[in-house]
C-alpha cells in the first residue's frame, strides 16, 4: 500500500486555523500521556524545583521507555522543566535520543532515554 502525504488545515468554530500544530498532535501520539503541573506540596515533599507529572499513560514511547504513571518528569536534557506547556515545547524541538530525568512521588529518581 501506498503512503500519501496531503496538506490539510484544521479550523475551529471561527474558521480560524489557530489550533493544535500538527507537531503537537504527533508528538501527543507518540507520547500517549496526561501530564499535569505539580502543586506546592508534592515539590516540597520531594524538594524538587519544579516539574510534570505524568498522569495517565498509554501506549507509547513514555510507556515502552519504562517509565510509569505518577512519574514526575523534572529534567529534559539536563533542561530544568517547571510546567507542561515549557515540557511540550522542549520535546517538540527534539530529535533522535532524548534523555528524561524524574522522580517518582515515593522520592525514587529516575532516569529514562527514548528515540522521537
Amino acid at each position: 500500500h501506498e503512503e500519501m502525504e496531503l496538506p490539510l488545515v484544521l479550523r475551529n468554530q471561527f474558521g480560524e486555523a489557530s489550533v493544535a500544530p500538527l507537531e503537537k498532535i504527533e508528538l501527543n501520539k507518540k507520547l500517549n500521556a496526561l501530564f499535569d503541573d505539580i502543586d506546592k506540596d508534592l515539590m516540597r515533599n520531594l524538594n524538587i524545583k519544579g516539574g510534570v507529572q505524568i498522569k495517565e499513560l498509554g501506549p507509547g514511547k513514555l510507556r515502552n521507555a519504562g517509565i510509569a504513571p505518577e512519574f514526575i518528569i523534572t529534567k529534559v536534557d539536563q533542561e530544568w522543566i517547571k510546567n507542561k506547556e515549557q515540557l511540550m515545547e522542549v520535546l517538540e524541538s527534539k530529535s533522535g535520543g532524548v534523555l528524561i530525568e524524574g522522580i517518582y512521588p515515593n522520592g525514587k529518581r529516575a532516569y529514562y532515554g527514548f528515540g522521537i
